[in-house]
């Protein structure tokens, strides 16, 4: 059967009648372990190895993954994993390295964020002492510290700490 240019754009107006928009995995990680599930009964069955299960390791890397594949990529690695396995339950060994990391550097990620988010802050407090050690006075103080949610104490501390080592 071969295609017209009329009779492709026939079908493409025929599939077009519904249009669905449907988030990446990453953003619906609580489906995770429903598609696994089904995944794992599916190759199971093919492959003739009833009842397997994933051990909670397993499906926490599979959890923390972006799946920049999506579900096609999921469903490849619950595939491989199924082949693998000598036993009933499926461990984080057989899950393939690039979803190992990926669990690993967001963990890196996020630690790198929150160590320059505390730094920035740190730096903030600095400034805002070295403004009220200029300004003087309490109520320079306190407002500053309501702008920067810490307690007045805190700026005086930073305060004292920024002398202390300017005088050092």
């Amino acid at each position: 059967m071969t295609m017209t240019a009329g009779s492709s754009r026939n079908l493409f107006y025929r599939l077009n009648v519904i249009s669905l928009q449907l988030p990446p995995l990453r953003d619906r990680r609580e489906d995770i372990p429903l598609l696994a599930g089904h995944f794992l009964q599916k190759y199971g069955e093919e492959n003739r190895k009833g009842d397997l299960e994933m051990t909670p390791s397993a499906l926490d890397l599979l959890t923390e993954c972006d799946w920049p594949g999506n579900v096609g990529e999921l469903e490849n690695v619950i595939e491989r994993a199924v082949v693998l396995t000598a036993g009933p339950r499926i461990g984080a060994e057989l899950i393939p390295e690039h979803v190992r990391k990926a669990g690993e550097f967001d963990v890196r990620i996020s630690s790198f964020r929150q160590k320059h988010f505390v730094q920035g802050r740190d730096q903030r407090l600095r400034e805002a002492a070295d403004r009220i050690d200029a300004r003087g006075g309490w109520r320079v103080q306190k407002r500053a510290a309501e702008l920067l949610h810490v307690k007045p104490t805190t700026l005086n501390e930073m305060n004292q700490a920024a002398r202390h080592q300017a005088a050092a």
